[in-house]
């Protein structure tokens, strides 16, 4: 294999930070009566009745319950969501409730959040006041229609991200709580979700807001998703979202979509192809220090080492996959890697910030995004990648969330320019912005996701060139 790897820095503010270990389960993905263990993340839902152990609620697994009652099947307990009431006992009365689920009846519905705890929940999640902390909880409301239901959003979603959701735009400031760069439910939070009678919370399941959601569900009767929404969660916790909403047409299209980026990718990327990679969050000036994201990362980027390339691992990397090396660590380890991809921030679709603030429906400038990009350019000169014109642009906001998929065509083709073409990559991400996580994007004149500057040449072909 090449020993070629790519940098990729995504200079961008995360706010999650600190997330609770999950539960593990039996590997193994069969979905039969006869062998109901569960799948990997991103192969099931975590609502509990999902007796088969796939991405459905469904008559499959009324069948799987009935063969364990009537002893066709012994359960084994690898899969712990065939016991939908979560009494430790399989009846007659799980199989009612998944019955009242399929039927879409109300009814007390169970699943596991990201906190590895069972959270109840008031089914079905119809017609609610829809709260979100953060713009990938926007984004997953919006690719499932929602987006009219939100009717307060932290300023994280609701203060920059206007230009891709333009209902949030409409929020008055009795609806908006926190900051931009924070998605952590505070005291005001708390107080704005209740005034606005928001029903659900689709909240960034971090360590900050644990416990507010717990209250809100306890105390306040609110009904909270807390769920991972990056990387191999994407499938599980859209189709989650989709079940206890009713959508499950709207997640079954994303999941389309999806699915036709990975066999594109997958066709071409055979394992004798694929490059060796470093990925970097971010560049810190003050210090020097580039945090890079190993391959063990919690959803960060990892769409990216699945089916682009190998990524860089290190032992000493926090639970989160991210360590930090400095510039002299970039230069004596060149041997790795050849490329990278810089990202900085504010970029992407987000709102145009001039002075600090963001200016409500106006897209970041591309000239200023290049600015920020030639910035970063600059701190890696002493590296052959600069050198060689390797340097690649990729967009934070549309390579963390459920909209990586949309992305990966197009790092693609500036990483194997020999295999796929870069207006292929663009067609891919305007059928994002048409047909899935609909907004009114041109992507060939509006927002900034890649270098298109001309005080760096690169080595390979550049979006708007």
């Amino acid at each position: 294999m090449d020993q070629k790897t790519m940098i990729i820095a995504a200079v961008a503010v995360i706010a999650v930070v600190a997330i609770a270990v999950v539960a593990v389960f039996g590997l193994g993905g069969k979905s039969s009566p006869d062998d109901p263990d569960i799948g990997e993340i991103g192969t099931y839902v975590p609502i509990y009745g999902n007796a088969n152990g796939d991405l459905y609620i469904n008559d499959r697994d009324v069948e799987t319950i009935q063969a364990i009652i009537d002893g066709k099947i012994v359960w084994d307990k690898k899969n712990p969501y065939v016991d939908a009431d979560t009494n430790g006992e399989i009846n007659q009365k799980d199989v009612d409730l998944v019955k009242k689920i399929i039927a879409k009846e109300k009814c007390t519905v169970y699943y596991d959040d990201y906190y590895g705890e069972i959270e109840a929940f008031n089914y079905p999640a119809t017609n609610r006041n829809i709260a979100v902390t953060y713009y990938q909880q926007a984004e997953a409301c919006n690719i499932l229609g929602l987006m009219d239901n939100i009717k307060c959003a932290s300023l994280a979603a609701a203060g920059q991200y206007t230009t891709l959701y333009p209902h949030l735009a409409d929020l008055t400031d009795d609806q908006k709580f926190g900051t931009t760069g924070s998605s952590t439910l505070n005291d005001d939070a708390i107080e704005k979700i209740v005034s606005n009678n928001v029903t659900l919370v689709v909240s960034t399941p971090s360590s900050g807001n644990y416990e507010p959601t717990k209250r809100l569900r306890e105390e306040r009767g609110i009904d909270t998703i807390n769920l991972w929404y990056n990387g191999n969660y994407c499938y599980s916790t859209i189709m989650t979202m989709a079940i206890l909403t009713d959508t499950v047409k709207k997640a079954e299209k994303y999941m389309d979509f999806c699915d036709d980026v990975k066999k594109t990718l997958e066709g071409k990327i055979t394992d004798d192809k694929r490059l060796d990679i470093l990925l970097v969050d971010s560049y810190y000036a003050s210090s020097g220090k580039y945090s890079l994201i190993a391959s063990e990362a919690n959803g960060t980027f990892t769409m990216i080492n699945k089916y682009l390339a190998n990524v860089y691992s290190a032992d000493d990397a926090s639970q989160f996959g991210f360590v930090n090396r400095d510039i002299d660590w970039l230069v004596s380890n060149q041997a790795k890697y050849s490329k990278m991809v810089i990202v900085p921030t504010p970029c992407g679709f987000r709102d145009l910030r001039v002075d600090g603030v963001y200016q409500t429906g106006e897209y970041f400038s591309r000239a200023d995004y290049n600015t920020q990009c030639e910035t970063q350019f600059e701190a890696l000169e002493r590296t052959n990648a600069y050198k060689n014109g390797n340097l690649i642009v990729s967009s934070y906001d549309n390579t963390f969330g459920y909209s990586t998929y949309a992305m990966l065509p197009l790092i693609a083709a500036q990483l194997y320019p020999d295999m796929f073409s870069l207006e292929d990559g663009l067609k891919v991400l305007q059928k994002w912005f048409d047909t899935i996580n609909v907004a009114d994007v041109d992507v060939k004149t509006e927002g900034a996701f890649s270098y298109t500057g001309t005080n760096y040449e690169t080595s390979y072909p550049q979006v708007g060139a």
